[in-house]
């Protein structure tokens, strides 16, 4: 039987279909990930291996292209993970409630396995059957060190060519990548940089700075704390910092705050409350100004996919209602940009990344530039027209 059972186990995993899938989502992550970082392809070129892409992670990780390539590898490790998982669930299914069910529970007689329950458990066949299952996770080790030796150029060309087989197969006119492509046709990313700097300069220039009542109330005197040894004060800094306060006073003009770098002051409140709609399952809560400038990078990036679904709606209808039809958009969602956003796998993977990109390439800008831009944007939009603003978040 522990025979049986393990060619069950090894019929679960086809060898080249594995390598086939991997390689392919290893393709679709690399097709996203240059989107952003042109170069990727170019520095996977440097690898003879996955292996000896590993070893040069272990020494530096300050790259951004080291650190979307090391993602990419926990990607494959993941599917490798899913596939003998997957693979494992079926056989112990068929073990124990499948045709295969009986003889087990006569084997486990056969040894003399007292059974009180009618059905067995899947842990009890893998605890009678432990070198069948055993010799599966070492088939999944030879497999793992199979695809390390793989070169990471030739993994993405394999992944190409499955890609292009499964698009012909399924008369693919339009997939994420090509979707991508046209999106970013219609985003001006230097309008968004414009729009992000004028704002950061009303933040400061004419925002209140707020601080959270119920925090300043439980705060301990730094002299007291240190005498108190029971007080853990990074856990007190930790637990201040994840309570949600119920009310926020003001201390002072934003002016008298001093940044050397935007992301301080992501953490700030704006001092605008949102409430939960009527059903929805949230409590209400402080809008800071990283939740702002998220939301402003978000509007724009929406308006510019409503341009591309109007141009693509206008000059390749059948193309677009191809790449809708492979996420089930209806027809009345195929102008919602949002929808693609969120239903779509590669093009949504690149706009969440795009979007985390932006605001965090913002956050690192040094505030002192940031503000003196948002200044000059200020003033040129009151010299030109003094009721015409750059469209905030309020609007």
């Amino acid at each position: 039987m522990e025979k049986k059972i393990y060619d069950l186990l090894r019929q679960q995993v086809d060898t080249d279909l594995v390598l086939d899938d991997i390689a392919e989502m290893f393709y679709s992550a690399i097709t996203a990930e240059k989107h952003l970082y042109p170069g990727l392809l170019d520095n996977l070129m440097k690898y003879k291996s996955f292996s000896h892409m590993i070893d040069a992670f272990k020494e530096t990780n300050v790259d951004e292209e080291v650190i979307v390539l090391t993602e990419v590898l926990d990607l494959i490790e993941q599917e490798l993970d899913h596939v003998f998982d997957e693979g494992e669930d079926h056989v112990k299914e068929l073990l124990t409630e499948g045709p295969l069910a009986e003889a087990v529970r006569e084997d486990f007689y056969k040894h003399n396995v007292l059974m009180v329950q009618k059905t067995l458990h899947p842990d009890q066949i893998e605890q009678m059957y432990v070198d069948a299952f055993r010799k599966y996770d070492r088939l999944k080790a030879e497999l793992q060190k199979r695809i390390l030796q793989l070169s990471p150029t030739k993994a993405y060309y394999r992944g190409e060519q499955v890609w292009l087989e499964t698009r012909r197969r399924e008369n693919i006119l339009m997939d994420d990548a090509e979707m991508v492509d046209a999106f970013k046709q219609d985003v001006d990313f230097e309008l968004i940089s414009n729009v992000l700097a004028v704002n950061y300069y009303r933040a400061i220039q004419f925002g209140r700075h707020y601080v959270a009542e119920s925090m300043e109330d439980d705060m301990y005197d730094e002299e007291e704390a240190e005498e108190d040894e029971g007080v853990d004060m990074d856990e007190m800094a930790f637990l201040r910092s994840e309570r949600e306060p119920e009310i926020l006073v003001e201390d002072g003009d934003m002016r008298e705050r001093s940044f050397e770098y935007v992301c301080e002051l992501y953490d700030e409140y704006t001092g605008r409350r949102v409430y939960p709609a009527e059903g929805e399952d949230m409590d209400a809560y402080w809008v800071i100004y990283e939740d702002q400038f998220y939301d402003l990078v978000v509007a724009m990036l929406e308006q510019a996919m409503e341009q591309t679904l109007e141009r693509l709606a206008a000059e390749a209808p059948d193309r677009l209602e191809n790449f809708a039809f492979q996420y089930d958009i209806s027809k009345e969602q195929m102008k919602d940009p949002l929808v693609y956003f969120k239903a779509t796998t590669e093009f949504g993977y690149y706009f969440n990344r795009l979007l985390s990109k932006i605001i965090g390439d913002f956050g690192n800008e040094k505030s002192d530039v940031i503000f003196e831009k948002g200044r000059k944007i200020q003033e040129e939009l009151e010299a030109n027209d003094p009721v015409t603003e750059i469209e905030d978040e309020n609007t």
